[in-house]
């Protein structure tokens, strides 16, 4: 890895060399690193673009300021995504703890289901009277048999309505 730029004080150059990384004012130089096989051109300078493609070996390839800033804005975006996912699953996260502190204060036993019938969440009193701890009804997959654990709860509680 090499940086290259006529200008010393340039602040991508410095940061290079602050980094430890291999800075060059001569762009040219750059072809003697072992291992090379990309230059990115952000000059924006056509010459020195036309320069490069034209001097570089043929095994190194090449993209130029536009394509860098494409690269650049890509990951601008998937960074911004990733921290909006972030940002909405802390949301639904203090939102499901919201709803459920609050079925659990109510003593009303309160069983939920999502649209393909495995139980998304029941609160307090629902756990009291089936006789189950809240990790007794994920490690036994109840969750997926919500009839079953219904039987079994009417079993232990005929007076229940259902």
């Amino acid at each position: 890895m090499g940086v290259a730029d006529p200008n010393p004080h340039a602040p991508g150059i410095a940061r290079a060399r602050e980094m430890g990384i291999f800075t060059t004012p001569d762009f040219a130089e750059l072809y003697g690193l072992p291992g090379l096989n990309l230059l990115i051109e952000l000059t924006g300078s056509m010459d020195i673009r036309e320069q490069m493609i034209g001097a570089k070996p043929i095994h190194v390839s090449c993209i130029d300021h536009r394509g860098a800033r494409l690269f650049l804005d890509l990951i601008r975006i998937e960074t911004e995504k990733q921290q909006l996912q972030r940002e909405s699953e802390e949301g639904l996260g203090k939102e499901r703890d919201s709803s459920q502190k609050f079925i659990d204060s109510l003593s009303d036993k309160i069983m939920a289901l999502n649209r393909h019938r495995p139980i998304y969440r029941v609160n307090k009193s629902f756990i009291k009277a089936a006789g189950l701890s809240e990790t007794a009804l994920h490690e036994k997959n109840v969750t997926r048999r919500p009839a079953t654990l219904l039987r079994a709860l009417y079993r232990r509680c005929p007076y229940l309505p259902l």
